[in-house]
């Protein structure tokens, strides 16, 4: 007999893993990207935090 039960759990645990990373990337790279922008010197003076 075919180990159903294993291979049904194993599954969900790596799209529960894939939705995870997924996650984690989309945060990395929202991150990155207002890390690039707060680098940038604002046009105007538009504030900022100092660092």
């Amino acid at each position: 007999s075919s180990n159903f039960t294993p291979n049904s759990a194993s599954t969900s645990n790596f799209t529960q893993a894939q939705k995870i990373s997924n996650y984690e990337k989309a945060l990395i790279s929202a991150a990155s990207s207002l890390y690039q922008q707060q680098k940038k010197p604002t046009p105007g003076g538009g504030g900022g935090t100092g660092g």
